[in-house]
C-alpha cells in the first residue's frame, strides 16, 4: 500500500522523486514505507495540494478494500483536525472542506431546518472548494455569485433579522 501511496503523494510534492528513484520505490516495499513515512507537509507544493493528497490517500486506501482501513483513516483524519483546531470538515464520503468556525456552525443548524437554503450553501461550499483549489479567476466569479445566491436565500429566510440565526 506504501508504494500507492507514496506514487499518489509524488503528483503533489515540490519536488517530486523521479526517474530510477521513483521507479525504485515503486518496486520497494520496505523503501515506499520508508519513503512515505519521512514526508513531511512542508514537502507539499501548497496547502491545497495536501488536501488534494490526503484525498487521493483515502481512494488509494479504499481500493485496496481492506476491511476498516479506510474508516480508520477517515477516524484519525477527523480526530486530527479537530485536536489541533484545524479550519477544515472532513464531509462524507470524503471530502475536506475550509470551515468558518462559529458563524458556519450557526448556518448549518438554520439550513437543516431549510432544504432551500441547505442547497444553496452545497451550491457555494462546492464553489469555494473548487476556488480554493484551483485560484481561478472565473472560480472566484462563480463562488461569488453561489455566496450572493446563499446570502440573498439567508436575508428572505430571517426577514433580514440577524437575531434569528
Amino acid at each position: 500500500m506504501f508504494n500507492d501511496l507514496y506514487d499518489a503523494a509524488n503528483d503533489f510534492l515540490a519536488l517530486p522523486t523521479e526517474g530510477s528513484q521513483l521507479a525504485e520505490i515503486r518496486n520497494d516495499d520496505i523503501k515506499a514505507r520508508d519513503a512515505f513515512c519521512a514526508l513531511n507537509g512542508s514537502d507539499f507544493v501548497s496547502e491545497t495540494t495536501l488536501m488534494d493528497f490526503l484525498e487521493e490517500a483515502y481512494e488509494v486506501i479504499d481500493d485496496y478494500d481492506i476491511a476498516g482501513y479506510a474508516e480508520l483513516f477517515k477516524l484519525r483524519l477527523r480526530e486530527f483536525i479537530r485536536k489541533y483546531n484545524l479550519r477544515y470538515r472532513l464531509d462524507d464520503p470524503f471530502k475536506l472542506r475550509i470551515l468558518f468556525t462559529n458563524l458556519y456552525a450557526e448556518l448549518q443548524r438554520l439550513n437543516t431546518s431549510n432544504g432551500h437554503l441547505h442547497g444553496l450553501l452545497q451550491d457555494f461550499e462546492h464553489s469555494f472548494d473548487r476556488y480554493a483549489r484551483t485560484q481561478d479567476p472565473s472560480d472566484l466569479k462563480t463562488c461569488i455569485a453561489k455566496v450572493s445566491n446563499y446570502a440573498e436565500g439567508l436575508a428572505s429566510s430571517t426577514h433580514g433579522q440577524p437575531s434569528a440565526l
